[in-house]
This record gives structure tokens, sequence and C-alpha cells, in this order.
């Protein structure tokens, strides 16, 4: 029900859904409770449509305080039954703002249009900022960005000046291109971070792999690799001992698609500083999908240990993850 949910605030169920959806809610109260704290959560932390070509530029600022403020409402104000609900309902909706958010699913995005969908936002100095494209793709904005894009039937494209992480959904029918003036990159599905200043583009790639095309020529950069492209020079790639090290001006962000559980938690060791083992061999083909923004380390772990579908139980500074 909740996959039926999301399909409706995002409006994309048949009217024959819609009559499903409406029974379900009045079966029930809890039915009802369960249904309104998703659209609270969806009106605070979707981001809102914006024409293609309205000017000037609106800004995400406002996403960040709004995801803070739904996490404040449901998690400071008591231990009764209905904000515990509430705040497991939340979880689903940040997690991954689309269809599809335990481990080994794939979010399933929005279908594609006919006529591409595009948008633009920016962010302004000192601004943070976290899109979802209508693909299930993530993309968190650094300060000083812009950001365009196009979803279609057969590609997708962003154009990027500034600084971006993208955790992209996999469509081998649709490639996904990135635009800069210093080079450009095509991928299927994978994640990266991109720098984008005048004429040069810095690519790193945390998982999967990319090819980057710039000064006539094109190379693969893979995960645990940075490439550097100009206009007028071909791509210079090189390894990168820490690639997560470099990734601090996220912010309390991270992002997984189909990620491993193993390389799940090395990640969060890297960023919370704690140790994570997973106790049970079955959990090493875990898998991930879903994003995470602004959250303490206690509401971190709960978050992807509900994504992934396993028992945690914290002890001093170790994490141990049971099937």
């Amino acid at each position: 029900m909740k996959e039926l949910i999301l399909r409706s605030l995002q409006g994309q169920t048949t009217p024959e859904q819609e009559v499903e959806l409406e029974r379900w809610r009045s079966a029930s109260p809890d039915h009802e409770r369960d249904y309104q704290a998703m659209v609270e959560v969806w009106q605070g932390t979707a981001p809102a449509e914006r024409p293609p070509a309205r000017r000037p530029h609106p800004t995400l600022a406002d996403l960040e305080s709004r995801s803070r403020r739904s996490q404040s409402r449901q998690v400071n104000g008591g231990a009764s039954t209905s904000l515990r609900r509430s705040w497991a309902w939340a979880a689903m909706i940040v997690l991954a703002l689309g269809i599809g958010l335990m481990a080994g699913q794939q979010s399933a995005p929005l279908p594609p249009t006919p006529t591409p969908q595009v948008s633009e936002v920016v962010t302004g100095p000192g601004e943070l900022a976290t899109t979802t494209l209508p693909d299930g793709s993530v993309v968190r904005l650094g300060p000083g960005t812009s950001l365009r894009t196009s979803v279609g039937l057969e590609e997708r494209w962003v154009e990027v000046s500034g600084q971006v992480f993208l955790s992209v959904s996999p469509d081998s029918t649709r490639p996904f291109h990135v635009r800069t003036a210093g080079g450009e990159a095509t991928v299927l599905g994978t994640r990266f971070e991109v720098n984008a200043r005048h004429d040069q583009m810095d690519l790193l790639v945390l998982e999967g792999a990319v090819a980057v095309r710039g000064g006539g020529a094109e190379v693969q950069v893979r995960a645990g690799e940075r490439s550097r492209s100009r206009t007028d020079e071909p791509p210079r790639v090189e390894l990168v001992q820490d690639p997560e090290g470099l990734l601090g001006w996220m912010g309390a962000f991270v992002a997984f698609e189909s990620t491993p559980l193993p390389r799940v938690a090395r990640e969060l060791e890297h960023r919370m500083d704690i140790s994570i083992q997973i106790m049970d061999p079955e959990l090493q083909d875990r898998t991930v999908t879903g994003w995470f923004t602004e959250a303490d380390m206690d509401h971190m772990v709960e978050l992807v240990c509900r994504a992934a579908a396993v028992t945690c139980a914290m002890s001093a500074d170790t994490l141990r993850i049971f099937q």
C-alpha cells in the first residue's frame, strides 16, 4: 500500500487505483492515520514543481529546513503510538522520495513522458540542497551551483556549473549524460561527484564507472578514480586513496543506489566514526537504495537498517548487523 500511496501523491495512479486507495483508507482509522502521516511528510520534503523557464531561478535551501522540521515534529513529540507510526512512515518517504524502498528493490521512477521534463535550480552561497529527478536519480548540490535537467523517453541529461553529487538510477535504455563547460560524461547507473568550474571538470567516481570526454578524447573512470578534463585537453585519470574523504562538503548526506551492504557499511564507518560488523554471511549480497540527509547518527542507523531489512544492535562504538 505504501507504493500505491506514493504513486497517488505523485499523480501517477489510475482511477481504479484511486478507488482501491479510498477503500483502504476508509477500512480502518489506523489506515487513515498512516495515509495522513505520509501526506504530511511528502508535503514537507518533496521538491515543489517549477515551470521550465521561470526567472529568477528558485533555490532549494528551504528543502533542508523542511526536512529538519518534519523529523523534529515526529521524533521529539513524545513516545505515543501515533507519533511512532508517523516516524516509521516518514522514514520511508525520506529514504527515496520514490517507490520501492526496501533492500534489494529498485526505486520505481515516474513513467517517461513523450515531452522531456525540464527543470532548472540553483543554490546560493553557503547553501546545500538535494533534489530528486523524475527517473528516481538523486542530486546533492553544493554552494553556488546551477543544475539544469531533462528527462525524456530516450535519454537523460543534466547541465552542471558548480559542484554536485549524483546517485543515478540504472536504465540501460536511457543513458544519463552530464554536460559541463570543461567536458562531458555518460553513465548508466552509478554514484559520482562532478566539480565543474569555468572550462574544467573534475569527476570522482564512488561506485560504478563513467565515460568522460574532453579535448577530443574519451576515458573510462572507475570506482576510486578521479578524472580532470578541459575543453582543450584530454581527460587525465588518477587513483584516489580515500574518495569518501573528499565528499565532506555534502554535510549530513549519503545516497545509495542498489549499493551492496558491505559498501554501505564502509561508507557509514567513515562518515560516523564507528565500527560496523556484518554478522551473517548471507547479508553480503543485500543492497540498499535510498538517500539520507540531516539525520544524526542514531536516525541514520535506524533508516539504513530499515532500508536493508536487517536487525541492528549498537554497543558502544560498534554496530552489529544481523539477518
